[in-house]
């Protein structure tokens, strides 16, 4: 048992004889996230990028291939992953169009503008205090960058779910029938839990639903709203409340909504219509030319 604890320590800075065991795996173990993470990058031309936390260099060698005329530089915390990423893109470094050096992502002291493109895959976890991290490459400084990260942590949570879940899951959103079996059930069971605990989620499902849908109901309170206008966090909500587009759009499920317990202080509607095609979820809704939020 301590091996195989001593063996996992190691996805945060490889080291020793174990360590290289567990660079020998993680360009292939993070394959799979990583190419779902390349389909997202912007269509642009850079002309310098960084991979920031570049374990065995597999993602930096995927950025040389995406970005032909870039040059990329890639970064870790450990000498061992310096030294394998290195050896895999040695290639490029040949050719002058890779450096991969040791470095802190808490601590790069990079210039304004050096990177067009920063990336990091299955790191961020280990860094000591995003927000300084983030900081060093200038993204997640803004409103609307925090709200791309949720997005992207969001899908990357909803499309870890089996394949079969999600498909059983995008059936019963569109079964108002069952729909409403369950969540009547539920709206008891969230008046006895409210009751217990003031604040917490309350739920009425609408029957008949709502003129021109096929199934809505209401979130009557909601404690992430609250807890916003506590704590001087309203600018979060409007994308907070987005990622209910991202979770029904992922699993095909048309959602629509003109109310939210932070925006008008009544309820969160949620209604879905089962002929209509799910709404995109970037730009956030309440950001595109429409009455929903």
């Amino acid at each position: 048992m301590g091996l195989f604890k001593d063996f996992v320590s190691q996805t945060r800075k490889p080291e020793g004889f174990l360590g290289r065991m567990m660079l020998s795996g993680m360009n292939s173990g993070h394959a799979k996230l990583a190419d779902w993470g390349f389909t997202h990058l912007p269509a642009i031309t850079p002309t310098k990028a960084i991979d920031l936390g570049c374990g065995g260099g597999r993602n930096a060698g995927e950025l040389l291939k995406k970005y032909p005329n870039a040059h990329i530089a890639a970064i870790d915390y450990s000498d061992l992953s310096v030294e394998k990423a290195r050896d895999y893109n040695k290639d490029m470094i040949a050719a002058g169009r890779c450096t991969v050096r040791q470095g802190d992502v808490s601590n790069l002291k990079l210039p304004a503008e050096t990177f067009d493109i920063a990336t990091a895959f299955e790191t961020v976890y280990f860094w000591p205090g995003l927000e300084k991290c983030f900081a060093q490459v200038e993204y997640g400084t803004t409103m609307e960058e925090i709200g791309h990260i949720m997005v992207y942590a969001y899908e990357r949570n909803t499309l870890k779910m089996p394949g079969i879940v999600r498909a059983f899951m995008g059936k019963v959103y569109k079964s108002p029938k069952l729909l409403n079996k369950m969540l009547v059930k539920k709206d008891a069971k969230n008046a006895e839990n409210a009751a217990a605990n003031p604040g917490s989620f309350e739920t009425q499902t609408q029957i008949p639903p709502e003129s021109g849908y096929d199934f809505s109901y209401h979130n009557l309170a909601c404690p992430l709203a609250n807890f916003a206008r506590k704590y001087g966090h309203e600018a979060y909500m409007p994308y907070l409340c987005n990622l209910d587009y991202v979770h029904f759009g992922l699993l095909g499920a048309p959602l629509f909504r003109e109310h939210t317990c932070f925006e008008d202080g009544d309820y969160c509607d949620f209604k879905l219509k089962l002929n209509a095609e799910p709404l995109p979820y970037w730009p956030p809704v309440f950001s595109q030319d429409n009455p929903y939020k």
